[in-house]
């Protein structure tokens, strides 16, 4: 179980469908988790400093996040 395969990253390119390959995708991705990290330290500033522009515009902020996503998903779904 404590062993990796000999060479990891080439066995998951291969084994990774070719929607993974897209650059739009990965880009949207990358982007929604960045956003969805900064959005969350709004959100727990706003809590924690009783700011409420804070926390709606990390409430915002998260709601974009999964719909970058999704949208990401659906790119992969449709390639």
């Amino acid at each position: 179980m404590g062993q990796r395969h000999p060479n990891f990253p080439a066995w998951q390119w291969r084994v990774a469908p070719q929607a993974s390959h897209d650059g739009t995708r990965e880009g949207m991705q990358v982007l929604a988790v960045i956003l969805f990290a900064l959005s969350f330290l709004l959100v727990s500033s706003g809590v924690f400093a009783e700011n409420p522009t804070n926390f709606a515009v990390g409430v915002l902020g998260l709601v974009a996040a999964f719909s970058l996503r999704s949208k990401g998903q659906r790119l992969a779904l449709e390639a």
